[in-house]
């Protein structure tokens, strides 16, 4: 959903660059929906349903994640789409998700698959490797302190490891939050 206009929310499906914008009639009766994709010829490493995030201080930002790091700044108009990195993942997984400090825009962390937690802080331009000291499965939820864009908490599937990490400062040490919950996959974090 849109954060400021709660009548516009998105959809992706299984082709990567398949994106709709749907927005609900002002008075709850009907729906526009438009087709926002673009083409991502080459892109063919992604999840089934491939993250898409907006920007919740400019919600015109979005970003798209294959095994890249998409973004548009017009809300997916046409030919607005580009990549802004290269390969994230170890070299055969895809971006998993993806999280947009609340606080501050520039800062953009991305989970991959193969176990990849990356940070940027000049809005993609450059990444940093940051999973030292976390396991090597997939990384399922990024979520950023509203109040702290150091601060972030990730989750991870599998079974045998702590599956909840927090940082404090941005993703140079990690701590094991998993205290006494069940060795189980989590899937979510909340911010």
């Amino acid at each position: 959903f849109n954060p400021v206009d709660p009548n516009i929310f998105w959809t992706t499906c299984q082709q990567a660059g398949c994106l709709y914008r749907t927005t609900r009639s002002a008075n709850g009766h009907g729906l526009n929906v438009s087709y926002r994709g673009f083409s991502v010829s080459g892109d063919t490493r992604k999840r089934f349903l491939p993250p898409l995030v907006i920007d919740r201080s400019t919600p015109a930002t979005m970003y798209y994640g294959t095994y890249r790091l998409w973004r548009t700044l017009t809300e997916g108009s046409p030919g607005s789409w580009t990549p802004v990195t290269g390969a994230l993942s170890k070299g055969s997984g895809y971006i998993n998700t993806i999280a947009v400090a609340p606080g501050d825009s520039r800062v953009i962390w991305v989970g991959t698959s193969d176990g990849n937690v990356q940070r940027s802080n000049d809005l993609g331009a450059t990444f940093a490797l940051v999973s030292l000291g976390l396991p090597n499965r997939t990384v399922t939820d990024i979520a950023v302190d509203p109040a702290d864009a150091n601060r972030a908490v990730v989750t991870f599937s599998g079974s045998g490891t702590p599956h909840v990490y927090l940082t404090t400062d941005q993703g140079a040490t990690w701590t094991n939050i998993s205290s006494n919950l069940p060795d189980l996959p989590f899937n979510a974090a909340a911010s």
